[in-house]
């Protein structure tokens, strides 16, 4: 009933590809750029050239992962969803925006990596909640309908 009423009861839509498309690169995109966060300091990274390029690189799957999970707060809508909220993406945003300053202040390049890891967290979370309500709702109604109709 849930994500019927976002897909217009079509399950294996489109619509329902597309939105578990994004949230499975939501998750590839903040678990990768959380891995990349912490080798900066794992390696200790010395040469700056290679360290912006670190940096670079997370914020750029970082605006990524941005876009996909607004796009799916887009494909949920009118739902609240209970993981990756609107305020996360804020969250998110505002990480991406000062990523190249707290680089260079280590309580803020801490604080930055919990950011991440909570924030991937959440994105896991959010597509095994979509993936749950799909097979366990979803895909059970379809299944008593098709009886109902044969």
């Amino acid at each position: 009933m849930l994500l019927g009423r976002i897909f217009n009861d079509s399950y294996g839509s489109d619509k329902e590809w597309k939105l578990e498309m994004e949230l499975d690169l939501l998750v590839k995109q903040l678990s990768w750029s959380t891995r990349r966060w912490a080798q900066i300091a794992t390696h200790r990274v010395t040469i700056l050239v290679v360290k912006y390029q670190m940096v670079a690189e997370t914020r750029n799957h970082l605006v990524a992962a941005i876009q996909n999970c607004s796009s799916a707060h887009g494909s949920l809508k009118p739902v609240n969803i209970p993981y990756c909220t609107k305020d996360d993406v804020e969250v998110l945003k505002a990480v991406t925006n000062t990523i190249f300053n707290d680089v260079n202040i280590p309580e803020n390049y801490q604080k930055t990596y919990s950011t991440l890891a909570a924030l991937f967290s959440k994105s896991s979370n959010l597509l095994q909640w979509v993936d749950r309500v799909v097979d366990e709702t979803i895909s059970k109604d379809l299944t008593e309908v098709k009886k109902t109709v044969s």
